[in-house]
């Protein structure tokens, strides 16, 4: 990944969602904002933390949602990059072309 980042000059600021630097209320509310998916074009299905809320998410709150991602990182899909506004998430759909 690193390597792609790098031939196609992207400019990238590495955020790495550990205990100590959890993402903020403020930055999961962004993303969601961001995505053209919404909350489902973040979460990724086969994680094992969805599965605790796959029945239920819903009929959640918003800030229900947030505060579960905030709680269990990695229902996120990896790596998510941000710029000017456009959320990409997941291996898959990365298109570094889309921050040209």
């Amino acid at each position: 990944m690193t390597r792609q980042i790098r031939e196609k000059n992207v400019s990238a600021r590495i955020h790495h969602i550990t205990k100590s630097r959890p993402l903020t209320y403020n930055e999961v509310k962004y993303l969601l904002v961001c995505s053209d998916t919404g909350i489902d074009g973040l979460i990724a299905k086969k994680s094992s933390a969805y599965h605790l809320i796959k029945d239920c998410i819903d009929d959640m709150l918003v800030s229900e949602v947030i505060q579960f991602i905030i709680n269990n990182p990695k229902v996120l899909r990896f790596p998510i990059f941000v710029e000017n506004g456009i959320v990409l998430s997941g291996l898959r759909n990365i298109g570094f072309d889309d921050f040209s």
